[in-house]
């Protein structure tokens, strides 16, 4: 009975190991379209008002310059 040779069975390996991590890779992007999405929600539903898109853009902006000082804080 012939054993499995070395290199073969490191390419499965490696073959299965890829396959895992692309898997996780798409399930990753698939959580981030995910939440993209349901923070695009108030802009779709608003319409083409550009007054509520440019309003929403600018509280966007604000929660992110909220977020980074709380993250320096918590350094």
């Amino acid at each position: 009975m012939n054993k499995p040779d070395f290199y073969f069975t490191l390419a499965i390996i490696a073959i299965f190991g890829l396959t895992a991590s692309i898997f996780l890779q798409i399930q990753e992007a698939g959580s981030e379209y995910e939440y993209l999405s349901s923070s695009m929600a108030p802009l779709v539903r608003s319409g083409h008002n550009s007054r509520d898109i440019n309003e929403a853009i600018k509280l966007n902006a604000e929660l992110d310059d909220l977020e980074k000082e709380l993250q320096m804080l918590d350094l």
